[in-house]
């Protein structure tokens, strides 16, 4: 899903997931997502990327 020869249709769409404890989080990009995904992956709480997306209510 992060391939870089996803349509251009597919990249610029929004995404939304929600965690197992049921927080929802929005992204604009699918880059966003995978870069806030591998932050949270690596375990790295100051890493820039955990700052992508937004929380949703």
């Amino acid at each position: 899903m992060t391939k870089h020869n996803l349509p251009e249709s597919e990249r610029d769409r929004s995404f939304v997931v929600t965690n197992p404890v049921g927080k929802t989080r929005s992204f604009d990009k699918l880059m966003d997502l995978a870069q806030w995904a591998a932050a949270n992956a690596l375990g790295k709480p100051e890493s820039e990327w955990l700052m992508n997306g937004r929380d949703v209510e």
